[in-house]
């Protein structure tokens, strides 16, 4: 989805296949991390209204399927979310109601997990699981038999790493984490892709006219830096494998490239117990915490005064402030906001490091890093 030349942004609401009337506010969270996309919104109550307060407060109504779709133009309509509704609060002072709810995500949330998907790919687990609830699948194959990534006899939901996951989607967050792969819902598809080398980039630049007088494309920017995580940080990932009956340990080093850090601080120190780890993944696994653990360092919150309408996976790149803080940031979560009496908002969280270095802490070798 691209920005348009013009924007007159609109919204529609349907709501179990019909276009409701007398909404003032919507709000979409489209979130990535792991985490599942949400929507409220605000409606009055209009004169011969087909969805008055008694059909929202009518016990027989438990299934709420409401879509929300936006449009930059006014004209062309994107499907932005689709869920269930999962509460609601009644003002019968004001005459409103207020919606809020999951996006199709939060069924496999509320799903536990009922079957052991023996000798299945993750991929495999994801389309199972996907056809399951009626979703089309956007899914990237992965080879290996999940019971392997983790050596408990191909059963991964009845004993060893899985034994802690309890529904569906924490089991497709525990196999995307494993293979590299972000799950995410949007509209009726699951998505189980790795994340894009080239994701599109939203520009945000801070520049002076001739004046002398700030000019930005966003009415909002604030960075942020916690220096807990600037310092150097060590993971320490220890696992058992409770088919060797062996111990295995991996740690590793983050070194930051930031000349501004007081290299005499001492460093953060992690230590993680994983079970059922081999060699090679207990040393990927404390590669990765470490490299999550320092990206909490910076975080980026933009405000754009429009629609703008964005790939989940979109990165942010600062520039202008002439400070370290123009870098690129990664994309936590977007909200869209639109309402009758202020036109449309755009939020957007995302988060990033300083540059920095990854070494093997036992080997001294470097494991790469971030620029």
């Amino acid at each position: 989805m691209s920005q348009s030349v013009l924007n007159y942004p609109r919204f529609r609401v349907t709501v179990n296949g019909s276009v409701l009337d007398g909404v003032s506010k919507v709000s979409i969270t489209q979130a990535n991390a792991y985490r599942i996309a949400g929507y409220c919104f605000v409606k009055g109550f209009v004169p011969s209204d087909a969805f008055p307060a008694s059909w929202w407060a009518a016990t027989a109504n438990k299934t709420i399927l409401v879509s929300i779709e936006l449009s930059v133009d006014g004209s062309i309509f994107f499907p932005m979310i689709i869920g269930n509704a999962d509460s609601q609060i009644y003002d019968a002072i004001a005459n409103t109601i207020s919606v809020a709810g999951r996006d199709l995500a939060g069924g496999l949330i509320d799903s536990r997990i009922a079957a052991t998907y023996r000798n299945q790919t993750a991929s495999e687990i994801a389309g199972q699981i996907a056809a399951e609830h009626g979703l089309q699948g956007s899914i990237t194959p992965t080879a290996t038999i999940v019971g392997r990534i983790y050596d408990v006899d191909h059963d991964e939901t009845s004993s060893g790493d899985f034994s802690q996951v309890t529904n569906e989607w924490d089991l497709l967050c525990r196999l995307g984490e494993a293979e590299g792969i972000i799950p995410y819902v949007f509209g009726t598809t699951l998505y189980f892709n790795p994340q894009r080398a080239n994701p599109p980039t939203y520009p945000v630049e801070l520049t002076r006219n001739s004046n002398g007088l700030l000019v930005a494309g966003v009415t909002g920017l604030v960075l942020e830096r916690h220096m807990t995580y600037a310092r150097d940080v060590i993971v320490t990932v220890k696992s058992w494998n409770s088919r060797k009956k062996t111990t295995v340990t991996s740690t590793v080093r983050t070194k930051t490239r930031d000349e501004s850090v007081d290299k005499t601080l001492k460093p953060s120190i992690y230590l993680y117990e994983v079970p059922n780890l081999s060699q090679a993944q207990c040393l990927a696994k404390a590669q990765q915490l470490a490299l999550d653990i320092s990206q909490h360092e910076r975080y980026a919150r933009v405000t754009i005064p429009s629609l703008a309408l964005m790939d989940p996976q979109t990165l942010i790149q600062v520039s202008g402030t002439g400070t370290d803080y123009d870098m690129t940031y990664f994309p936590l979560a977007v909200t869209y906001e639109l309402a009758t009496e202020f036109g449309a908002v755009t939020f957007v969280e995302a988060k990033v490091s300083s540059p920095l270095d990854i070494y093997d802490d036992n080997s001294g070798q470097a494991l790469g890093g971030v620029q």
